[in-house]
């Protein structure tokens, strides 16, 4: 009967140490993604209820989400890519970018990624859905690289996006709050897109990617 009670002990002491462990955790990912999914914009931009988008924002989301499936194939948005230097037109490069980033053809992706990367340093416009851009085509090109170089190299992604506020330019400013009450649904995909270079940061960072997963509350 003794030992009955002894072993009933540890196996109690053992779950509720693995409960407080995990409570733990929670609370530990809650702080280290605040500055990711509460603090890079001033308005409610994460779970946002607000998911209308324009056309060509709609068509990019659903070519940049986190589950990196083409529902436009190249025929289709080569058919509606245009040449002016536009918001619109940049959108739809950048959607085109992203389905090529699917098929892994990441060079012809680098040439609309540069020229958006140009149009947004010329009109100092948001460039939110470049950084979505640049960080699915740094994920796909971890999935290439031997597992300490991947994790090396999404660990140092995530770091310049932290303290500089993304790869290419930084997101905290003024055009982009503006964006984020507009159209909050394009950031908060791009908070997830984050979580998915968290996954291959591994370690603690790809215990934060399943937090955010698991609080995430949108179906893209």
């Amino acid at each position: 009967m003794k030992k009955v009670l002894l072993i009933m002990s540890v196996v109690l002491l053992a779950l509720v140490g693995i409960y407080w462990k995990g409570k733990a955790l929670v609370v530990e990912a809650e702080r280290e993604t605040r500055w990711l999914r509460d603090e890079m914009w001033v308005s409610a931009y994460f779970n946002p209820s607000n998911l209308h988008l324009s056309e060509s924002r709609e068509v990019f989301i659903r070519n940049a989400g986190t589950d990196f499936t083409a529902r436009f194939g190249t025929g289709y948005l080569k058919e509606n890519v245009c040449d002016e230097e536009t918001s619109t037109c940049t959108e739809r490069r950048l959607a085109l970018s992203n389905i090529l980033i699917n098929e892994g053809n990441l060079d012809q992706a680098k040439i609309f990624e540069n020229l958006a990367a140009k149009y947004y340093v010329d009109s100092k416009s948001c460039s939110v859905m470049l950084e979505t851009t640049l960080v699915r085509h740094i994920i796909k090109v971890t999935k290439k690289m031997k597992p300490d170089s991947a994790r090396q190299r999404a660990a140092s992604a995530l770091q310049r996006i932290k303290m500089s506020g993304g790869i290419h330019s930084d997101l905290r400013n003024e055009t982009c709050n503006r964006m984020a009450m507009e159209s909050p649904i394009i950031f908060h995909n791009y908070v997830m897109i984050i979580a998915e270079l968290m996954d291959h940061a591994g370690g603690e960072k790809a215990e934060h990617a399943a937090y955010l997963r698991k609080i995430n509350k949108v179906t893209m």
